[in-house]
């Protein structure tokens, strides 16, 4: 079928529309049709954004030995993220009395981090305690209270 061009006597607007052929519309008019929707989406949904991003909690941590005073922001813990702190805190308490060549700083400064995550995120204290206490066995919760003294003795039972 040849191609209609507007040069073309049989060229028929009506009938191409009626086709679903759709003209180009001014570029005014587009321009204003974009942003009117654009104001119109950024408009929309709910303030839930705004109270998540107002929920978000700053936590310093100390410094220790070489390591430097870090500060990070922590959004709210969702019980998956909870036990995700929980779990990385018990894997870095077994391996910081492990004896290895990887020095014992590594592990506490991994415990210390996910506890303070832990804490930030507000997580209930029993999910930290019932991991410990399944991980460790008494007399290491004993050794962990001193070695890790950002610790609460209620978390260790």
């Amino acid at each position: 079928m040849p191609r209609a061009s507007i040069e073309d006597k049989s060229f028929d607007r009506n009938r191409l529309r009626a086709a679903g052929v759709i003209f180009a519309m001014r570029p005014t008019l587009v321009a204003g049709v974009v942003v009117l929707i654009a104001f119109a989406v950024a408009g929309c949904g709910d303030s839930s954004g705004h109270r998540k991003a107002a929920e978000k909690r700053q936590v310093s941590l100390p410094a220790y030995g070489s390591y430097k005073a870090t500060t990070e922001t922590v959004s709210p813990g969702s019980a998956a993220t909870c036990r995700f702190d929980a779990t990385t805190l018990g894997d870095n308490a077994v391996k910081f009395l492990v004896p290895s060549p990887t020095p014992p700083d590594v592990y506490f400064i991994g415990a210390r981090t996910a506890y303070y995550d832990f804490i930030a995120r507000r997580c209930k204290v029993a999910l930290l305690r019932d991991t410990l206490t399944r991980r460790l066995t008494p007399r290491q919760r004993q050794v962990i209270a001193v070695r890790f003294p950002f610790l609460d003795e209620s978390v260790l039972g």
